[in-house]
């Protein structure tokens, strides 16, 4: 056709017509593309995700910004064991009073496999949680923090909230045979003051709440029964040999 010929009014109604197939053809084509685009996508985002996790699951723990064990600690169990269970209670806590029968169990079953680290970190909400350390630690002085350590926890409701706690505390004292005048000076000490402090300090950047354990140095969640703390400590034990 020549170039200088006018197109006629039906050629370009034809050119319109073609030209709206071609711009609706190449829509189409961009919206079969996006729609492959996002189904291959989501999948492979999906992956991602799963993949992320899995690595964030296994991933190996830090260890916790806690001070090492020393013998400031009070210590329970084998001092040579290779897997080091801390703790860090509150006598007044309600859970900890819980966790503290699958501890119990735990140092009587394998006592010779584990060594357990106690520390103080009393709750500021918990009124009578100092004054239970203290008779820790008087009783930990004559070689019986174990004994105390049971019967404040399981007597715990006795106890707690207590204006006259040291009374009772003393007769606690009395009943698993501690020298009661060594027992009130240890209580009213600057030592063990200063222990309480020291261990509240050392948690303070980890810990919100009690109980919280430490396993070689690495914070684990707390276990839902004894079972899975006692299978816990003897992997540690497997792993290091």
């Amino acid at each position: 056709m020549d170039h200088g010929q006018k197109l006629t009014k039906r050629e370009k109604e034809e050119i319109k017509k073609i030209e709206k197939v071609e711009k609706e053809a190449t829509l189409k084509q961009r919206n079969m593309i996006k729609k492959l685009l996002i189904w291959i996508g989501i999948p492979i985002f999906i992956i991602l995700i799963i993949f992320g996790l899995f690595k964030l699951i296994n991933a190996p723990k830090k260890p916790a910004n806690i001070p090492a064990v020393s013998v400031k600690d009070i210590k329970l169990g084998n001092n040579s064991s290779k897997a080091i269970l801390i703790e860090y209670s509150d006598f007044e806590c309600p859970a900890c009073a819980q966790y503290h029968i699958m501890v119990k169990q735990l140092l009587n079953e394998i006592n010779d496999k584990v060594l357990y680290v106690y520390r103080f970190f009393p709750l500021p909400q918990h009124q009578t949680s100092i004054p239970a350390a203290k008779a820790g630690f008087a009783a930990y002085k004559q070689g019986k923090f174990k004994e105390m350590q049971n019967i404040l926890f399981e007597k715990q409701t006795e106890w707690a909230g207590q204006k006259d706690a040291e009374k009772i505390f003393t007769k606690y004292a009395e009943s698993i045979k501690l020298d009661l005048t060594k027992f009130q000076a240890d209580y009213n000490s600057d030592e063990v003051k200063k222990k309480i402090n020291e261990d509240l300090k050392g948690g303070e950047s980890e810990i919100t709440a009690t109980p919280t354990f430490f396993l070689n140095g690495k914070r684990i969640e707390n276990p839902a029964s004894y079972e899975e703390l006692k299978r816990l400590i003897l992997e540690e034990i497997n792993k290091s040999n």
